[in-house]
């Protein structure tokens, strides 16, 4: 059964977690409407489907892709979002979405135009994809009128997903779009591609099983100094290279360069660098979890090998298992960088097994490097039938980060750096299928969740994050409008044992002002600031505690409940003035 054990501590009771093994407890959960976390919305009856968000590069200025709109929302100095007139209509005409009925989709969830792609281009121009009514159309926006500059309308087959519902990936880089979608109104044709620019556009071979029924999540721009910049992307796909099961989906990560032209004779107008490799994030002794669900690339300029790949990871077979429903991973690049220098693997044709391919036997210019010269035939032969890397990227520390019962739909990452302490923690805000923020910090010890947030009044998932760094907040898409959360909440924290307790890289109580702040890069150390991300522990507030109060219940019991995890937070929450660490 499940157990929480509380304590009387200042006056309060504290509950110090569930006993349970379903995973971590959040120390704090606000219901919907909280008014101790406040946040702001922006919704109207006519938005629906606000699945792409984009910030403008000064910060100022939230690009919102919704169902047949581009909405502009100003943020005031108040951190309100203002609608800038007009918003730009995009819909599907009528005889388009007929003709997507008459073809066997439904008309009100897939004949539309649901804006997938927003991409800065310049200060003065947008790129944007939609579906179209299962006729993506791409086009360029003028930011000074915000509108649609007609002559630049184009088929957005290959870079933009036909059906509103399905997973795609698409990175911008110096003016070209790099994406990773099925290319057919089946489905049936999975493509990686560049466009756009004046160079020739490029895709993965189709003849050859280069991508297998994939599902992108993510993609992103990883510049080299010494190889030659990349683009990555992540997917899940069916395993080739397994015989033990039928569809058994691996998560994959594959690359190429962006000097990449194609070959001469061998590879025309196809990538002559793809590789993929795979990717790992499973508990030791536990059941794979091999569908990775979002990803996120936390850059570090100053040293870009421990620049790292943030992954949500999910259980392929739902439903049948009783445990943990997400897991997830940070992958250190030059982990990855390694697996994409192992050996190949090649598929034996008489045999049908799948084969190792000897170092001594690997052509040189090895396979897949940049820079290589388009006409080298023999690289390029290579590279048709050796495109999967026999090794795999394991996580940092080869194991997950967390593991919990919730199932995770969205991730973004942040570096926060504690002056005083003079060192960084990654603070994580992961989207739940079920509508909640949660914000972990990831320390030495393991991982600690500082908040979770009702998100929506109904049950929704999350449908997409993007952080601002400058303003210190988070949009979260969702099928109304947006949400807007500050990433800290410091002044909740009303005495200092609350506010060391929460462990919140963002926040330090100040002694010399009694009350729980927000850090800035500004601080120096001192005593007079307190702080404990790594063990959570308010000994340093001993000179600020007030004596403890007389009280007739005892300082310490655990409570038995049936094994229900929502009735043990309600009933913690309960109790008067509860703080759950």
């Amino acid at each position: 059964m499940d157990q929480i054990i509380l304590f009387w501590l200042l006056g309060n009771w504290i509950c110090l977690g569930f006993t349970s093994a379903s995973g971590l407890s959040p120390r704090r959960i606000y219901n919907y409407g909280d008014s101790s976390r406040v946040l702001k919305y922006f919704k109207r009856p006519d938005i629906k489907n606000c699945s792409t968000l984009l910030l403008s590069e000064d910060e100022q200025t939230l690009y919102v892709g919704a169902q047949d709109k581009i909405i502009f929302l100003k943020i005031a100095k108040d951190f309100s979002m203002e609608l800038q007139q007009p918003e730009l209509s995009w819909a599907a005409p009528e005889s388009e979405r007929k003709t997507c009925y008459r073809k066997g989709k439904d008309y009100q969830t897939k004949c539309i135009n649901l804006i997938r792609i927003l991409k800065q281009v310049n200060a003065t121009h947008l790129y944007a994809c939609g579906t179209y009514a299962f006729n993506p159309q791409c086009a360029y926006i003028d930011l000074k009128t915000f509108s649609i500059i007609t002559s630049t309308k184009e088929s957005g087959g290959g870079r933009c997903p036909y059906d509103p519902n399905i997973k795609f990936a698409a990175t911008m880089v110096d003016g070209e779009l790099y994406a990773g979608t099925v290319d057919t109104f089946q489905g049936t044709v999975p493509t990686i591609t560049r466009s756009l620019g004046t160079r020739p556009s490029l895709k993965t071979e189709a003849s050859v099983n280069w991508l297998k029924d994939p599902v992108f999540v993510g993609s992103d721009f990883v510049p080299s100094s010494t190889e030659g910049d990349k683009v990555y992307f992540f997917f899940t796909e069916t395993a080739l290279e397994y015989d033990f099961t039928e569809n058994f989906k691996v998560p994959r990560i594959a690359r190429v360069c962006t000097n990449d032209i194609g070959g001469d004779r061998v590879l025309q107008r196809k990538w002559t660098t793809f590789l993929k490799v795979r990717l790992s994030c499973n508990p030791t002794n536990d059941i794979p979890y091999n569908i990775i669900q979002d990803s996120f690339f936390l850059k570090t300029p100053a040293n870009p090998d421990d620049s790292t790949f943030y992954g949500i990871f999910n259980f392929q077979w739902r439903g049948r298992t009783e445990g943990k429903q997400s897991t997830i991973c940070a992958f250190k690049l030059k982990d990855v960088e390694k697996a994409f220098k192992s050996t190949f693997i090649k598929l034996d044709k008489d045999s049908q097994k799948w084969k190792t391919i000897p170092f001594d036997s690997i052509p040189s210019p090895r396979p897949g490097s940049c820079n290589i010269n388009t006409s080298f035939d023999n690289i390029f032969l290579f590279m048709k039938e050796h495109f999967l890397m026999e090794g795999k990227v394991l996580p940092d520390r080869e194991q997950p980060l967390l593991a919990q019962v919730e199932r995770y739909t969205k991730i973004v990452v942040e570096k926060v750096l504690v002056p005083f302490k003079q060192k960084a923690y990654d603070v994580m805000f992961l989207g739940t299928e079920s509508g909640f923020l949660q914000k972990i910090v990831t320390t030495n010890s393991g991982p600690h969740i500082i908040e979770s947030i009702q998100l929506f009044e109904n049950q929704e998932p999350v449908q997409n994050l993007l952080l601002s760094t400058k303003k210190g907040v988070l949009y979260v898409g969702y099928s109304s409008g947006i949400v807007q959360i500050p990433v800290t909440n410091c002044n909740a924290y009303r005495t200092c044992g609350d506010c060391v307790l929460a462990r919140d890289p963002y926040c330090g109580w100040d002694n010399s002002k009694q009350a729980c702040q927000r850090i800035s890069a500004e601080m120096n150390a001192g005593i007079n600031w307190l702080q404990d991300i790594e063990e959570g522990k308010a000994d340093s507030c001993k000179t600020t505690l007030r004596p403890r109060s007389k009280h007739p219940f005892p300082t310490g019991m655990a409570v038995t409940m049936k094994p229900n995890r929502q009735t043990t937070i309600l009933f913690c929450m309960m109790l008067a003035s509860i703080h759950c660490i």
